[in-house]
């Protein structure tokens, strides 16, 4: 079984590198094959960077404002419906404009190889054998994450790296934690847990870390952009509601299953509701408890995940960890452990194929795993 473990991931490396590499290099100029940006998602940080150092941050939340800024810079004019919108709150603007200070391509190679660098680092730190390294280095949930630019490694990164540090040096590790501040609807799980784990010095340093960002951003990005994003979230709300069939074979949430088999809007937000509602439920038990550290840390990014309607098959990303911390993988657990590892590209093969979202009972299966006994 080993020997496979070493083989397969080589496998996958290999395809990863050769159908990637068609896929980009075959498409004109900073387009690839598809007629989409090369970097996907990334454009619109690089974007949204610039108008922040144009000194028109609050115009990256009108669509057509920034869809002009992305025609620009990738030198060819993308029609309407390929307009990638930024929804980000302000403290995730000036990130992106460290981005923006160096040109398209260049900023798109160094941010891939900077954030799978942070995710290396952090895998590394659960498990540092060379089994785990090539299994993580070729998990599709990575591939899925470098080819649309995403910020998934950085998540993980800032989401495992506090949790690991949590014990070691705890005002650290809720300072990374708070980070996440770029995707607020991540940050809740980490309060939780601090919160009722009593790690108070690591829920301090969340919050100061929380706080301190919302307010340069502030004076930074402007009260204006404040505006601008609370003015365009009740369109971002509404995606998971009338997105249509495309989006949510893209999003392994319980809202998007629920649409998929055409059920209306509030009932699956209601379910959304209820499955988050559980989740932070058994994160603060296990906390409470203090269960081992694997277990309450994989249960933090798991309900992370369920808990939102909005995640999308590259956010899965993060299942590097739970992978990591709820090893080894013995006797059945073993093919929940296979299907949770392909999950990036399955799931959302499976979804467009038959209209079945199978992502959140794949993620409560692997929450069930922590409540199992300490050994």
């Amino acid at each position: 079984m080993d020997e496979r473990l070493r083989v397969y991931p080589r496998i996958f490396l290999v395809l990863y590198v050769l159908i990637g590499g068609w896929w980009v290099l075959s498409g004109p100029g900073l387009l690839d094959r598809s007629g989409n940006p090369v970097g996907g998602d990334f454009v619109t940080f690089w974007a949204a960077g610039s108008m922040l150092l144009d000194g028109v941050p609050e115009q990256a939340w009108n669509l057509d404002a920034i869809h002009a800024v992305e025609s620009q810079v990738l030198g060819v004019e993308l029609p309407d419906d390929a307009a990638y919108g930024w929804f980000y709150p302000p403290p995730a603007m000036m990130g992106a404009a460290l981005l923006a200070l160096a040109p398209y391509a260049l900023s798109l190679a160094g941010w891939l190889l900077v954030s799978l660098g942070a995710y290396v680092a952090v895998c590394r730190s659960i498990r540092p054998d060379a089994l785990s390294l090539g299994l993580v280095l070729a998990f599709p949930g990575l591939f899925q994450n470098l080819i649309h630019g995403q910020n998934g490694c950085l998540t993980l990164a800032l989401l495992g790296g506090g949790l690991v540090l949590v014990d070691r040096r705890p005002v650290l590790a809720g300072a990374l934690m708070g980070l996440l501040v770029y995707k607020p609807h991540l940050l809740p799980l980490a309060g939780v847990a601090l919160l009722f784990g009593r790690r108070w010095k690591a829920l301090a340093g969340l919050t100061l870390s929380v706080t301190g960002l919302v307010g340069v951003s502030v004076v930074v990005v402007g009260q204006p952009a404040w505006g601008a994003f609370f003015d365009t979230l009740a369109f971002a709300l509404s995606i998971v509601d009338h997105a249509g069939p495309e989006w949510w074979s893209k999003m392994p949430s319980t809202a998007s299953m629920l649409r998929l088999l055409g059920l209306p809007p509030a009932i699956a937000s209601g379910a959304n509701t209820a499955v988050g509602v559980a989740a932070v439920a058994i994160v603060a038990g296990l906390w409470a408890r203090d269960v081992s550290a694997p277990k309450r840390n994989a249960a933090v990014v798991l309900a992370a995940v369920l808990a939102t309607p909005y995640v999308f098959h590259y956010d899965l990303t993060v299942l590097a960890l739970p992978l990591l911390w709820l090893a080894p993988w013995t006797g059945r657990t073993r093919i929940l452990a296979a299907l949770a590892w392909l999950s990036p590209v399955l799931l959302l093969l499976v979804a467009r194929l038959t209209s079945l979202q199978l992502g959140p009972l794949l993620l409560l299966g692997l929450l069930a795993l922590c409540l199992r006994p300490d050994e």
